[in-house]
């Protein structure tokens, strides 16, 4: 990323290095020219500005990150959580890219599943709905007590078996 100064300018180009092995990006000054400046990765731009936030910045400039929220749930608002016993059915819910498992939840499905999947889930287990309201904070951060939440949800009997 470049300075404060230079962030809301055009930048042409992608950032390249130069013989220094410091790395530049071209960007379009005010007045029309090309100008070459700075880019700086994560950690040099915070040592910069020390009152920025990490993590926001690396997020903001990860093209493919992805919020917790968006990783647990995907489209949809909720998921559904698997209340049994999984020890019969391990080998099928570990090979099944659907069937996903998670500390807070045990085994669970997310809502963009498709149907025959959660209908055939529905018939080896009772399928809780879970919305994410429930058991996050934010986007990315879970309650401390989601797994509490999800126990209540599921009578106590989450499908938490791992292997």
């Amino acid at each position: 990323m470049v300075a404060k100064s230079f962030q809301n300018l055009e930048q042409i180009g992608e950032p390249f290095a130069d013989g220094s092995g410091k790395m530049y990006v071209n960007v379009r000054a005010k007045n029309g020219n090309l100008r070459r400046v700075r880019w700086y990765d994560v950690d040099e731009y915070c040592r910069m500005y020390p009152n920025e936030d990490p993590i926001a910045i690396k997020r903001a400039n990860d093209p493919y990150y992805k919020p917790m929220k968006h990783a647990l749930f995907g489209k949809e608002n909720w998921l559904y959580v698997l209340e049994g016993d999984p020890a019969p059915y391990l080998e099928e819910l570990a090979m099944n890219p659907y069937l996903r498992y998670g500390i807070a939840f045990g085994w669970y499905i997310r809502a963009d599943a498709p149907d025959y999947i959660i209908e055939a889930a529905g018939e080896w287990f009772r399928l809780h709905k879970v919305n994410w309201e429930d058991v996050m904070v934010d986007e990315d951060h879970m309650k401390d007590n989601a797994k509490e939440i999800v126990d209540k949800i599921c009578n106590g009997r989450a499908a938490r078996q791992w292997h």
